[in-house]
């Protein structure tokens, strides 16, 4: 969107109580281009409540609709969703606002429907449904808590103002019971003899998003990656190891990759890099993990080569036996990627491997 965003819809609602807070709906609000419908409350029909959602819809331009959880401060303590004390056995969103969300986008307006959520967790969208009503939304802007200027920051990036840049700090589960995921950086999916493990009985073990991930009002491409550097043996005889043990190398190596912005506006990537260790005899460790990211800037059109250092400490894994950390020998893989799925399959774009 930008400033001349035209008729736009803006639902939203809440236990919220009078506070200093910037909220999304306001600050939309205020734009001279903007109507607002709502508020609406999180419990109640949710057909009925709908019912002025999808008749507002019908004139916009934009249909924006902020969800989430309510904490202690806005709901009153004991009401929160999220929070101390405020455990969960689903991850839908609290109340009638998924039954609300799937009433407003079946209604097939023309209108593109953006989603914002005010989580603290990452939240499903009808996870016995696979998340399906996800297929009706056009996009998905994840604001998590984010505090009393957060309206501003919020309005900032749906009117266009600000290129979003933020980047999935873990894997975002299907449901609740998704927790043990192939792209979560610490429950991975081991193949055997190079075969990945067969899907849930009832449903794929694949995330929802996966670590890293994030999109951006523009498009990148990745190219021509290349990794090299030094490592160096620790002296032996390190505090606590036994005689003529040895601690992890030392050293660092550098990823390096093109980085084009094959859109039509400036923004940022975090470029991420991936290793896979080689296979050691008894040893059952992560089958890739992080490495080193780094964030940059690329005006449209342009390239830029991107430099990600990797301490070799950082590959390094603790023998409980030697009582040391230690580098595995052999051959290692570094992906350079743009998030952790397109270091396995399912996610092919802007896969690089070096």
């Amino acid at each position: 969107m930008s400033d001349r965003v035209g008729r736009l819809a803006l639902m939203s609602w809440s236990h919220q109580r009078k506070t200093w807070v910037h909220t999304p709906r306001p600050c939309l609000r205020s734009h001279r281009y903007i109507a607002a419908a709502g508020p609406a409350a999180v419990e109640g029909d949710a057909a009925e409540i709908a019912a002025a959602a999808i008749e507002a819809r019908r004139w916009a331009d934009v249909t924006v609709m902020v969800i989430g959880d309510s904490i202690g401060t806005t709901a009153g303590f004991g009401l929160e969703s999220c929070g101390e004390m405020a455990d969960r056995t689903s991850l839908d969103p609290p109340g009638s606002q998924l039954a609300m969300l799937e009433h407003v986008a079946a209604a097939g307006a023309p209108a593109p429907l953006v989603v914002v959520t005010l989580n603290g967790r990452p939240a499903t969208f009808g996870a016995a449904s696979q998340n399906a009503v996800l297929r009706n939304v056009s996009a998905l802007l994840v604001a998590w808590r984010p505090g009393q200027e957060g309206g501003l920051a919020v309005a900032d990036v749906l009117l266009g103002r600000v290129d979003p840049s933020g980047r999935l700090t873990q894997a975002w589960v299907q449901s609740a019971g998704h927790i043990r995921s192939p792209a979560n950086p610490w429950m991975q999916d081991f193949p055997a003899n190079g075969v990945p493990q067969k899907d849930n009985y009832d449903s794929t073990t694949a995330p929802l998003f996966p670590f890293g991930f994030g999109l951006s009002f523009t498009t990148f491409n990745l190219s021509a990656a290349r990794c090299g550097g030094t490592a160096r043996d620790a002296p032996s005889g390190a505090r606590d190891a036994p005689s003529g043990a040895r601690d992890a190398p030392s050293g660092t190596l550098s990823c390096n990759i093109t980085v084009t912005n094959s859109g039509y506006r400036d923004g940022a990537l975090a470029v991420q890099v991936y290793a896979q260790r080689p296979m050691t005899r008894g040893v059952s460790r992560l089958q890739r993990q992080l490495a080193g990211f780094e964030k940059v800037w690329v005006a449209a059109g342009a390239s830029v080569r991107a430099s990600i250092p990797i301490n070799v400490q950082d590959l390094a894994r603790y023998d409980p036996d030697a009582r040391v950390w230690v580098v595995d020998a052999g051959t290692w893989q570094f992906w350079v990627s743009t998030c952790a799925g397109s270091a396995w399959g399912g996610w092919n774009a802007g896969k690089d491997r070096a």
